[in-house]
């Protein structure tokens, strides 16, 4: 692995989830609620007597989800147990290899912690690119050719890298 990028990561689920409880987050919570619905409904079909039997339509946030569903599911004790393991704010400065992180301002779902300089300036192989629009997963630059944004960064990223690749290869 020569490196990696990632977009719209809630890389702190505690805070992220705190996040998302706030008033003006109601239409996105309400939606990745609604959406979640359906997923569940497929896995308990899918394992049946496996998994808790949930109804998300009576859910109003993440920790009812998780504690309900994601933790038991998963063998976590429940929410804060899952979100404390799962988040990847707490591995971020292991990473050796070079990894580029976007995550933008106005993304409803990324609480402040979601942006950590603090590792990007002490581990030189994390790069934390915080931008003032995208949204969740948005990034679009023109919607008729449906080019994004991230696309082009995470490619010019990956080039880069496999440019430093190829230079350290040839000097060897």
């Amino acid at each position: 692995i020569l490196g990696g990028a990632a977009f719209s990561v809630p890389i702190d689920l505690a805070s992220s989830a705190d996040h998302m409880e706030r008033s003006e987050a109601y239409p996105y919570m309400r939606r990745f609620m609604n959406s979640l619905d359906a997923k569940v409904r497929e896995k308990l079909t899918r394992y049946p007597g496996r998994l808790p039997e949930v109804d998300v339509t009576k859910m109003r946030s993440f920790r009812e989800f998780d504690d309900y569903f994601t933790a038991p599911a998963n063998g976590f004790a429940d929410a804060e147990d899952y979100w404390r393991q799962a988040s990847s704010r707490f591995y971020l400065d292991g990473i050796r290899v070079p990894t580029l992180l976007v995550n933008a301002q106005d993304d409803p779902f990324l609480s402040a912690d979601c942006f950590p300089h603090d590792v990007a300036e002490a581990n030189p192989h994390f790069h934390l690119l915080d931008t003032e629009w995208g949204g969740h997963v948005g990034f679009m630059v023109d919607r008729i050719d449906g080019v994004y944004w991230s696309e082009t960064v995470a490619a010019e990223f990956v080039e880069r890298l496999r440019h430093e690749e190829g230079a350290v290869r040839q000097a060897a």
